[in-house]
């Protein structure tokens, strides 16, 4: 509906709730014959302003820190239709601020696996940007993780 645009070759774009964020095609071609254009032109708008609405914020940047890392390797036997990612975002909710990253490193199914089952593998990596972290709390965050996992997938350690 576009009268510059030929009406094949163009399109109205629309946000998730209908709202007008633009338009992009190519001219008519009795636009490009008025403006003496010998080859295809294509043309775009865009709202910014209701475009920036939907833009990813960039994730916040930490300094290195000066303290070690503790790094604990967990391994869990789960029903073979859990996703690691499902996993990833129950371990991170649990983590508080000293789990710095949780990496999957292990999927393994068959001999020595129930039917049904599968066996995934997380690296934790947790540390505090202010202190040494204890062991013993390390211990007890790791725990809470793992009672979670059993509570929420039915996992158990390996």
């Amino acid at each position: 509906d576009i009268p510059f645009l030929h009406p094949q070759i163009s399109f109205v774009l629309k946000t998730s709730d209908h709202q007008d964020l633009g338009w992009a095609g190519s001219l008519h071609p009795e636009s490009l014959e008025s403006y003496k254009f010998k080859g295809a032109v294509l043309a775009a708008e865009l709202d910014l302003g209701i475009l920036r609405q939907y833009w990813i914020r960039q994730p916040e940047v930490k300094p290195f820190s000066r303290f070690p890392a503790l790094v604990r390797d967990i391994s869990l036997a789960v029903s073979e239709d859990i996703q690691a990612g499902e996993v990833i975002k129950v371990i991170h909710s649990l983590g508080d601020d000293l789990l710095t990253q949780v990496i999957p490193f292990d999927l393994y199914q068959g001999e020595g696996m129930p039917p049904g089952t599968k066996s995934l593998a997380f690296s934790l990596t947790f540390q505090d940007h202010n202190r040494t972290l204890q062991e013993e709390e390390v211990k007890k965050l790791q725990s809470e993780i793992l009672n979670r996992l059993r509570e929420k997938f039915g996992a158990r350690q390996r």
